[in-house]
C-alpha cells in the first residue's frame, strides 16, 4: 500500500516497515492480518475456499486521522515451485 510517499504491508512482508500496529488472527480456514501505520488501518482476510485452487483476500482500509489521504493498492506475486524447503535455503 502506498500513502502519499510512505509505503508499507499490513504485515512484514514483502516489505519489512515499523508499523504503529499490528495483530494476526487465525480462525477455521482464514486469517485476519491488521496491520497500522500513518493514520490508516489496513485489515487483510485471507481464506482458500473448499474445493478450490484459489486464494480469497479482502481487504479493508480505515482513515484513523482527520488528514485525507491518497492511498494507493498494489499487489505482488511470490512464485513457489513447491519444494518450501529448498526455496527457503537456496539463496543462489
Amino acid at each position: 500500500m502506498r500513502d502519499g510517499v510512505d509505503y508499507w504491508p499490513p504485515s512484514s512482508l514483502p516489505v519489512k516497515r515499523d508499523l504503529d500496529a499490528y495483530e494476526c488472527r487465525h480462525g477455521l480456514g482464514y486469517t485476519v492480518i491488521t496491520g497500522e501505520r500513518g493514520g490508516v488501518r489496513a485489515e487483510v482476510t485471507l481464506l482458500v475456499p473448499l474445493g478450490e485452487r484459489a486464494e480469497v483476500q479482502r481487504v479493508t482500509l480505515t482513515n484513523t486521522s482527520q488528514a485525507p489521504k491518497d492511498l494507493t493498492l498494489f499487489s505482488f506475486v511470490e512464485f513457489c515451485l513447491w519444494d518450501a524447503q529448498d526455496d527457503m535455503t537456496n539463496f543462489q
